[in-house]
């Protein structure tokens, strides 16, 4: 747009400037007095000034030339061409090798075995019946024991045949009288032993109650155990007396627990003749 309105303005002026000259010239060439010279002259000036004096567009140089942006044009993008369907060639069926078959190997025919002949059955032996239960027999009643009196009356007799009969007797009794004198001692010495160990056993279990009874509670709960050795004597009344530690359970607790045991234990009764009159028994303290 510039470029065009810069040509007009120029065109315009050129014509302008052509008039004038033109005017000019037709002027000098009627030559009209001086005072109409004068007249135009000062009417020429007037142009002159008047034409010096237009705007500047007419006369102004050529602006320079400003890089218009060109257009642009936008391109039209052509449509998308629609791919076509390639049609893929069918793949040629692949022709599987036929498996070469395989040599079968014959297996070798088993001989038969020879059939077991059926070995004979053992005879079951017959069931024997059940013996009658035999009813116990009576036990034969022992003979009753002739008195010893008889059978030394016979050794006597035997032995002294020419003894009289007074003499015989008297020896059978005076014999009688020390066998049966011999039989008592004999009982009586039995059954000591067995009292003694009765008492004893006695003794023992009712120490070890009184043991059990005496057990500290600290030493439980530590889980102390141990057994202790003592050598005591009985009095006449049944009672423990003299009590002293033999060896030690190595925890004087149980030491003292086991002394104190021995003095509360109570026979209530004497200890039988021949009972022993000091003892050495062993206290155990052990965890049920």
């Amino acid at each position: 747009m510039n470029k065009t309105y810069s040509r007009i303005g120029f065109i315009t002026s050129i014509i302008i400037h052509g008039l004038a000259f033109a005017g000019v010239g037709w002027l000098l060439s009627s030559k009209p007095p001086l005072r109409a010279t004068e007249e135009v002259t000062s009417i020429s000036m007037e142009m002159m000034t008047a034409l010096l004096e237009q705007p500047q567009v007419a006369t102004a140089p050529e602006p320079e030339n400003v890089e218009t942006p060109e257009e642009v044009v936008e391109e039209v993008q052509p449509a998308e061409e629609i791919p076509e369907k390639v049609i893929e060639p069918e793949p040629e069926p692949v022709v599987e090798a036929e498996p070469v078959p395989e040599p079968v190997v014959e297996k070798p025919k088993e001989e038969p075995k020879p059939k077991e002949e059926p070995k004979p059955k053992p005879k079951e032996k017959p069931k024997e019946k059940p013996k009658p239960k035999e009813k116990p027999k009576p036990k034969p009643k022992p003979k009753a024991v002739e008195k010893s009196t008889e059978t030394k009356k016979g050794i006597v007799a035997k032995a002294v045949p020419n003894v009289p009969q007074n003499a015989q007797a008297q020896r059978g009794t005076s014999n009688n009288n020390q066998t049966s004198a011999n039989g008592n001692n004999q009982g009586n010495s039995q059954a000591s032993s067995g009292e003694l160990n009765r008492y004893k056993a006695q003794l023992q279990k009712a120490l070890q109650r009184q043991a059990n009874n005496s057990y500290p509670r600290r030493e439980q709960m530590m889980r102390k155990t141990g057994v202790v050795t003592l050598s005591f004597s009985i009095s006449s009344s049944g009672k423990l007396i003299n009590v002293k530690v033999v060896k030690s359970s190595g925890n004087s607790n149980l030491d003292a627990a086991a002394v104190k045991a021995a003095q509360n234990t109570d026979m209530k009764s004497a200890p039988p003749a021949g009972f022993p009159s000091s003892l050495t028994v062993p206290v155990k303290f052990s965890l049920r």
